[in-house]
């Protein structure tokens, strides 16, 4: 198996192995846009705005699934603060406690 030398070279520091990035698509995405892009013959509301006005009527009723989704729509999800009593290194050395159990444990149900 023939190959050339500069193809085992390292990339030099600061340069990228994928100058362009990863690929700019998201099928899945794309299409749920197209999808909420689209109006109903019967109402010249979007999908979207149609799914919007439902979230907020659904807020509005009382409904506390509604509001959450709508407020972390709005303002952003709430970080989850954890607080611990342990050490940075008993943090550290728990974390590694457990890694070594699961790798203990792979294959076992």
């Amino acid at each position: 198996m023939g190959g050339r030398i500069e193809n085992l070279k390292p990339w030099q520091p600061g340069q990228s192995g994928n100058p362009g990035g990863r690929a700019k698509s998201k099928p899945i995405t794309d299409a749920i846009k197209e999808r909420l892009a689209r109006i109903q013959p019967d109402d010249p509301r979007t999908d979207a705005q149609r799914l919007a006005d439902v979230l907020v009527d659904g807020a509005l009723d009382g409904d506390i699934q509604f509001i959450k989704e709508l407020l972390n729509r709005v303002e952003g999800k709430v970080a989850e603060v954890i607080v611990s009593e342990l050490t940075p290194e008993q943090q550290g050395e728990m974390g590694l406690q457990i890694l070594r159990e699961r790798r203990a444990n792979r294959g076992n149900p």
